[in-house]
């Protein structure tokens, strides 16, 4: 066992460097993004297809290619000064230029376009930027450039816009902003979550039937909106919250730990034999006295990894015993890509018990250790009554979307069973679970021996529309009946006094669906597939 106690911060990281640790850097993945790389210098009109490496045709328009190297030939297509105004690169030698409105070509409109290819990876959401200047000799100015995805490359042998189609576009984002500086490269960011896993086609150009053209009042009679185009750049930028701390765990599953700012390690953490963990930080990342490894740790000032999104989550443990002695006192989880989180814990009566909200500033990040903060009468005291609970787990992460996940938890900290609760499990199984927890068994599959047949139904499973649910027991009402899809977003929820009811399935994708029916005596789980 080694015991390590320093700081480790981004003064001395150029040390650990050397060491053979890895500066976490975003990676552009654009193959050409400031157009420096190009099959032969450009001297005339529709230089740019076929030369700049990488970049595609879109339309039978004639988009530009400008580099340091016309300096020396014609001087049409250098820089800093050529046929379409003055400006210096915003980096390296090169930069393209576009037409987004041309003043005497009304019918059909003239616009050009900048389209090259991207590699991604589905469920990973991308920080897409450019840079763009109106040049000096243009009279109008446009509103709405921006970037279109597509998952087939867009071909038209016209002169005619790029028109969105949901059916071949995965994806269209335009600026709200007008770029009217001729002298300032100005950047514009967008964000796109990959849908599938492989070649997308990113397009740059104007976008919108209307883009709102604006004359100049520096008219110079060229009748048209050109915009300079340079640094396009595509990376996998993970969501991390500010700060984390670690401390008293025993980190036994292999983990990547990240902040944007800082993160503190110990006391009281031990990495085990044969697990890696992997901590990143912005800035700086602490170890106090009393941290122990015993096995391989990587720590490294870097970037948040792509890897930081919000995906599953494992709850841990499914049986918690909030006795003080440091063995599963809470309900705990390590979280990626969120930075803020609120949980919500239900009971069998379908009451809120518990409801909190925060930031994620811990690892792992433990949100309940079985006491309720709800004020009705049946919820008074500090510790709840042992029994079964559902946890509603609700993640928030810089700009992605929210996402939901949920979890039955058993809570067992030798309050005395109230007569619902003691329908649950015997004695005997909370033993079994206790014992068993690491494994993260569904709790639910232990409960089956107290629902009969005749009880519950639902049926047909598979089924192509329509479910049918028989509720057949008049003191067993009212049922709350909810829907999740495998991501554990909860879709469908009704609380119902029928004994059966019936509800369309085809409105959602095909595939595999959780639904969860519960009552005060009863929580039943079932697998849906939908075909």
């Amino acid at each position: 066992m080694k015991s390590l106690n320093f700081k480790i911060v981004a003064f001395l990281f150029a040390i650990i460097g050397a060491c053979g640790y890895n500066l976490s850097q975003p990676t552009n993945l654009i193959t050409n993004p400031s157009f420096e790389q190009k099959n032969f210098c450009p001297q005339n009109d529709d230089n740019l297809v076929n030369n700049a490496i990488g970049w595609l045709k879109t339309t039978n328009t004639t988009p530009d290619l400008f580099d340091v190297c016309n300096n020396s030939l014609n001087g049409n297509f250098g820089v800093p000064v050529n046929s379409r105004g003055t400006m210096i690169p915003k980096s390296g030698s090169s930069y393209a230029g576009i037409v987004t409105h041309w003043q005497d070509q009304p019918n059909p409109p003239w616009k050009e376009y900048l389209q090259t290819t991207v590699s991604l990876e589905v469920g990973i959401t991308y920080d897409i930027e450019f840079w763009a200047v109106s040049s000096s000799i243009s009279d109008w100015t446009t509103k709405g450039l921006g970037i279109l995805i597509s998952a087939n490359q867009v071909i038209n042998q016209t002169t005619a816009p790029v028109i969105f189609n949901t059916n071949l576009h995965l994806n269209a984002q335009t600026s709200e902003n007008r770029i009217v500086s001729t002298t300032e490269w100005q950047k514009l960011s967008f964000r796109y979550k990959a849908s599938f896993t492989g070649l997308h086609y990113l397009i740059i150009g104007d976008f919108k039937a209307n883009n709102e053209p604006q004359l100049k009042n520096n008219v110079t009679n060229y009748g048209f909106a050109y915009y300079y185009i340079d640094d396009v750049s595509v990376s996998a930028q993970g969501c991390c919250p500010e700060n984390i701390t670690i401390e008293n765990r025993i980190i036994s599953t292999p983990q990547t730990i990240a902040a944007s700012n800082s993160v503190t390690v110990g006391p009281n953490v031990q990495i085990p034999n044969g697990n890696t963990v992997h901590i990143i930080a912005g800035n700086e990342i602490t170890f106090l006295p009393g941290f122990d490894s015993e096995s391989n740790l990587d720590a490294f000032i870097g970037t948040c990894p792509k890897e930081n999104q919000i995906k599953g989550i494992n709850f841990f443990p499914n049986v918690i015993t909030p006795n003080g002695d440091g063995i599963n006192d809470e309900l705990c989880m390590y979280v990626q890509g969120a930075t803020n989180y609120t949980i919500q814990i239900i009971n069998r009566f379908g009451r809120t018990v518990f409801l909190q909200g925060g930031i994620v500033n811990q690892a792992p990040l433990c949100v309940w250790d079985g006491t309720c903060n709800q004020s009705f009468p049946a919820c008074s005291g500090t510790h709840l009554n042992d029994g079964t609970y559902f946890a509603i787990l609700t993640l928030i992460g810089c700009d992605f979307p929210n996402k939901t996940f949920t979890q039955n938890v058993l809570l067992f900290n030798g309050k005395s069973l109230n007569n619902e609760d003691s329908l649950i499990v015997d004695n005997t199984k909370i033993s079994l679970l206790i014992e068993d927890s690491s494994k993260d068994k569904l709790l639910t599959n232990s409960f089956s021996t107290i629902i009969n047949d005749d009880e519950i139904s639902v049926f047909p499973n598979p089924t192509t529309n329509l479910i049918n649910i028989n509720l057949s027991k008049e003191k067993n009402k009212p049922f709350n009946i909810q829907l999740f899809d495998v991501n554990s977003n909860l879709i469908f929820h009704i609380t119902t006094h029928e004994s059966s009811i019936q509800f369309n399935t085809s409105r959602y994708p095909k595939g595999v669906y959780l639904l969860r029916i519960f009552n005060q005596y009863t929580v039943f789980t079932e697998k849906i597939i939908t075909q």
